[in-house]
Order: C-alpha cells, then sequence, then structure tokens
C-alpha cells in the first residue's frame, strides 16, 4: 500500500506538472469539465475543460488534468457538450456612425447638468451663425440617464431657452429617444393628439409636446 500511495502521489504530480499547476499550489476555484472550450487563441483550438483560479483562467486543456487541479471543495461544473466561451465585451458596433457623429454638435457621453447642457449646444449654435434661421441642428451623444442630478427632467421648453430660430435634434448616447425643440415639432407636425407610432411614443408631458390644436409656427426670436 504506501508503494502503491507513492505511485499514486508520483502520478498526480505528473498531471499537474502536464497541466501546468505545482503541487504547493492553491487548488482551482472552480472547474469546468467535457464542454466545448472554444478558446480563440491563435489557432482558434478546442479543448474541453477549463480551470479557473482568483478569478483568472488558470487551465485550458482536457477533463481530466482539470480535474486534477480541483481541491476537496472546488466545484466541478460538466458542461455536458456545451459550448464555453470567451465573452463578448462589444457586440457590435457602429464604425459608419461613430464617425459621423464627430462632425456633429457632440455632448461626449458627459454627465451634464441641464445649463452645463444648454452651454454646450449654444456653443455649437453660435459656431455655426451661417445655419440660422432653418438649418436643423443636430446634437449627438446626449447621456440622458446620466443627466445631474439624478432623475432630472428635459422638456422642449430645455431647448425653447436657447438663442436661436433652428430646430433642434438632440439624440440621446443609445439611440433610441431624442428631444427636440418646439420649432422642430412644428416643423414635424407633432402634437399631443399625434398617434404614437406601432414601435414608439412621444412624452406627454405638459411642457413636452404641442397643444392638440397648435399649427402656428413659435415665435422667432
Amino acid at each position: 500500500m504506501p508503494a502503491a500511495r507513492t505511485d499514486w502521489r508520483a502520478a498526480h504530480a505528473v498531471v499537474l506538472a502536464l497541466a501546468g499547476w505545482s503541487a504547493s499550489a492553491a487548488p482551482a476555484d472552480a472547474v469546468y469539465v467535457n464542454g466545448y472550450v472554444y478558446t480563440v487563441d491563435g489557432s482558434d483550438s478546442v479543448q474541453e475543460a477549463l480551470a479557473v483560479r482568483n478569478g483568472r483562467i488558470a487551465y485550458v486543456g482536457s477533463s481530466a488534468r482539470a480535474r486534477a487541479v480541483a481541491g476537496a471543495t472546488t466545484p466541478v461544473i460538466d458542461l455536458q457538450g456545451r459550448v464555453l466561451m470567451p465573452g463578448l465585451v462589444d457586440g457590435h458596433m457602429h464604425p459608419l456612425d461613430g464617425g459621423t457623429v464627430l462632425l456633429k454638435c457632440n455632448l461626449d457621453y458627459e454627465r451634464l447638468t441641464v445649463a452645463q447642457m444648454q452651454s454646450r449646444i449654444q456653443t455649437c449654435l453660435d459656431q455655426t451663425q451661417a445655419a440660422e434661421p432653418d438649418k436643423w441642428l443636430e446634437v449627438t451623444n446626449w447621456f440622458r440617464e446620466a443627466m445631474l442630478p439624478n432623475g432630472v427632467a428635459t422638456t422642449r421648453a430645455t431647448l425653447d431657452r436657447l438663442k436661436t430660430r433652428r430646430p433642434i435634434f438632440v439624440m440621446s448616447s443609445f439611440g433610441h429617444t431624442a428631444l427636440v425643440n418646439t420649432r422642430a415639432l412644428h416643423l414635424a407636425n407633432i402634437t399631443a393628439s399625434t398617434p404614437d407610432p406601432p414601435t414608439g411614443g412621444s412624452t406627454a408631458s405638459p411642457r413636452g409636446l404641442l397643444p392638440a390644436s397648435s399649427r402656428t409656427p413659435p415665435s422667432r426670436r
């Protein structure tokens, strides 16, 4: 029995060495076995197991060697042939849009107060005076959810206070909501009675939309 125990320990040490794990190293925090482990390494290799220690991938290879680095309390998850792969940090991109927004009035995803937002947009207006009174001003990368203080509301009145006669369209950073001024609403003929589109809607606050009877362009400064 002592000889057999010695042989087992020697074999185990060999397995650990093959796994790149020293006999004195702490066991893995988690082990995943029997999977389709897509490594995305230089040769796009596929392995069957993975071990994690201290929040980092410590071993990728065979299930047998991965089990060898597990401790008595290490969870061993049987993937049963399922895929395990690196997480997608950025699932999709819009490179063309990312370039074109740099040519527009850009709020740069910054956390702004209403006054700071107005100041930034007013600067864009002042720098493009030749576009008065009718060319649209497009504003991009408005971090609506991070406005200061938290939960502060914005309406068309936020933009109506700016010194311009131009229609203004401010697109939120995630691209699914926008803020416009009264001039823009008039040009689009949008009022409180305008039906919502099938997949969207308007903020129906007292100062958000024009009265249903409003059809006259707003007075110009």
